[in-house]
């Protein structure tokens, strides 16, 4: 099961994420990042009997090198893996990666460049299922 978690991060931020999450089209939501993250931790362990591992991975937007957008990725892959393990998610069955910028979503037409980049700013996670 693959997924995106709604925490996006401004440009440069790893640790603090926007306030709000965005939805799909890069908009700000009513849902504050810490409830969103609440219910993913929720989901997790109801099904962590299930749950082989999960894999968290970050990205990032197109600006700044590729080493910087690689070390980016990852420290907002610790931030999220870490605020899972405080809302008790096991720390063996959290896995993370950084994409960087390699992993780009599409732009959409007539999207504005700035919301297209809070888009690419974010975490996904998968959850991998025991056989």
């Amino acid at each position: 099961m693959r997924g995106e978690i709604r925490i996006n991060f401004p440009l440069n931020e790893f640790n603090n994420p926007y306030q709000f999450t965005l939805d799909s089209n890069g908009f700000e939501t009513t849902r504050k990042w810490q409830d969103e993250l609440n219910l993913v931790a929720d989901n997790i362990r109801y099904t962590l009997h299930k749950v082989d591992k999960i894999i968290l991975v970050g990205h990032t937007d197109y600006l700044s090198s590729d080493e910087y957008n690689i070390y980016l990725g990852e420290k907002r892959v610790e931030f999220v893996i870490n605020e899972l393990i405080k809302r008790g998610i096991p720390k063996e069955k959290l896995f993370g990666r950084s994409a960087g910028e390699t992993e780009l979503l599409p732009k959409r037409s007539n999207e504005k460049e700035e919301n297209y980049r809070k888009r690419l700013r974010r975490v996904t996670i998968e959850k991998i299922l025991l056989k």
